[in-house]
This record gives structure tokens, C-alpha cells and sequence, in this order.
């Protein structure tokens, strides 16, 4: 009996531990990786895999600020050109 017992509780335990490695793939995919090896990093090293998803660099956050930017600068660079205060070459210079 003490084996039954041992044995749902390992089971209970390893299906706890699928649920909290899918929440961390979830995270791996939010800092825009999709890799599944991570899941199995986390699933099988346990805190290891773990830090190595908390250390990760955020790629997904990073692009999109990057894009902001340059058509921010393409938007002021055109004003100034409707404006008169750059010329045709310059405006050239800043967009590329």
C-alpha cells in the first residue's frame, strides 16, 4: 500500500512539474524565442533550467523599440523637409 501511495504522489508531483515548465515555456516565448528546448531544459534540470529561462535575453521587446525609433526619426526628418529646413539630400542622409 505504501508503494500505491508513493507512487501517486511521484505522479502528482511530475504532472505539477509539466504545468509549471509549460508556464515557463510560455515565458521563453514572450521574450520571443521559440524553441521547445527550453521547455525541456526546465522540465528536466529543474531550477537550472529555470534560471537559465530567467536569464535569457528579452529579443522581443528590443526589435520593436528599435523600429519605433527609426520612424520616429523618418516622421521628424520628413517634417523638416516639408518645413524647409533640411534639404532633399539631407533628408536622404537621415533616412538611411
Amino acid at each position: 500500500m505504501i508503494i500505491f501511495w508513493a507512487a501517486l504522489t511521484y505522479v502528482i508531483m511530475l504532472v505539477i512539474w509539466w504545468f509549471i515548465t509549460i508556464e515557463f515555456q510560455q515565458i521563453v516565448e514572450m521574450k520571443g524565442y521559440s524553441d521547445k528546448r527550453y521547455f525541456w531544459w526546465t522540465f528536466f534540470l529543474g531550477l537550472i533550467g529555470i534560471l537559465m529561462v530567467i536569464a535569457l535575453p528579452d529579443r522581443s521587446s528590443k526589435h520593436p523599440q528599435q523600429k519605433e525609433e527609426n520612424t520616429s526619426k523618418k516622421e521628424k526628418a520628413r517634417h523638416l523637409l516639408e518645413q524647409g529646413a533640411i534639404t532633399e539630400e539631407e533628408y536622404q542622409e537621415i533616412i538611411s
